[in-house]
């Protein structure tokens, strides 16, 4: 399994899903980009980070996978070969049940389908092979996340939607969920849930899938004493490319393989072009970064910086270099530290959410502040 979770926010939805599968061979790197260990868990499951559980089916139209994952491409395959004959996104589910069902109750799957219009109308449906769809009011998952943990994560965005004197922008609101999740991960055994490895996401907005900028994700001990793994994530539709220090060296995933696409021809193409490309992008990405995720590993109080407009206007926020022993130098701004080092509100979990902006222009997409 996974897990998934989509919910609105003004005209949008964010959707985010996190990278583990099962596969009956032992994962290659002995531990996920974030540092959990692979293991086994039963007599032939390997749990590792494979793939990115998220499809677009046209701009706009987006889907999100859980359950057997073989059925699943089968399934969104066929939504993506006929999303075009069908008036509303919502109805090809028909078609899916019509011309695949009925399904192996043994090869449960479920589906979190999001769309939006240009007018800003945006629904969630959730859909499984057992017969079962809904349409989601405000928030939705699939996967094997226990209830409890879904429902902090619902209880949590509820808050931050019903602040009447800041609301985040919307890049911010997907980063948020995806810093929940990462460091709910970091406190409680996820992997024993089938969930964990780098989360990632995206959002659909007015008709459009908009992708969020790349981020570097930073694990640190209360004080800031230490720094225990960085990683840089670069998602789009296709792959997710990551440069973890827990590996050493960029990696990749393969998020969809339609049936029409030569995975021998793709691998091809990565391994001569696009992976010395991405290796130098990456190396580069920690001095040019605007989104950051600080997760504290020693309380659940995740920080969410992102930087509005030009990196040179926040230089006195957050400055990260590398040095020749491949080291790091990290420095933060007084303001930025008084946030990470700052005791939580509260004991349980929580989020904070910090957002630069260049005064005198327009306020993010999304961000509403009032006196």
């Amino acid at each position: 399994m996974t897990y998934c979770f989509a919910w609105r926010y003004q005209d949008a939805v964010c959707l985010l899903a996190d990278t583990l599968v099962t596969q009956r061979i032992p994962a290659g790197p002995s531990t996920t980009s974030t540092g959990e260990p692979h293991r086994q868990l039963g007599q032939d499951k390997f749990v590792q980070e494979r793939q990115l559980k998220i499809r677009e089916l046209k701009d706009g139209i987006v889907v999100a996978i859980a359950g057997n994952v073989q059925l699943a491409h089968a399934i969104t395959d066929f939504m993506q070969d006929n999303i075009d004959r069908v008036e509303r996104a919502t109805d090809v589910f028909s078609m899916v049940d019509a011309s695949l069902g009925p399904f192996d109750p043994t090869r449960v799957v479920e589906i979190l389908l999001i769309h939006g219009t240009e007018d800003g109308e945006c629904a969630i449906t959730k859909w499984d092979t057992q017969g079962n769809r809904e349409d989601a009011a405000r928030w939705a998952y699939i996967g094997s996340l226990a209830r409890e943990h879904a429902n902090r994560m619902a209880d949590l965005f509820l808050r931050l939607v019903s602040d009447q004197h800041q609301k985040p922008s919307k890049e911010a609101m997907l980063l948020a969920g995806m810093a929940f999740v990462i460091s709910l991960s970091k406190h409680e055994d996820l992997i024993a849930q089938y969930i964990g490895g780098v989360v990632c996401g995206l959002r659909v907005q007015r008709g459009k899938t908009i992708w969020p900028d790349d981020l570097v994700i930073v694990q640190h001990r209360d004080g800031f004493k230490s720094i225990e793994g960085i990683i840089s994530v670069h998602a789009r539709e296709g792959t997710v490319c990551i440069n973890s220090t827990y590996h050493g060296t960029t990696g990749s995933l393969f998020v969809n393989k339609h049936s029409d696409t030569n995975i021998a021809d793709i691998m091809r193409a990565w391994n001569q072009k696009w992976l010395p490309h991405l290796k130098d992008y990456l190396s580069k990405h920690f001095k040019t970064c605007t989104r950051w995720l600080f997760i504290n590993l020693d309380r659940q109080v995740p920080l969410v910086f992102v930087v509005h407009g030009h990196l040179e206007q926040a230089k006195s926020m957050l400055h990260f270099a590398s040095k020749e022993n491949g080291d790091y130098v990290f420095v933060m701004g007084s303001e930025l530290s008084k946030i990470v080092l700052r005791e939580p509100p509260s004991v349980g979990p929580d989020l904070r959410i910090l957002e630069v902006i260049i005064i005198g222009e327009a306020l993010p997409d999304g961000m509403i502040q009032t006196p």
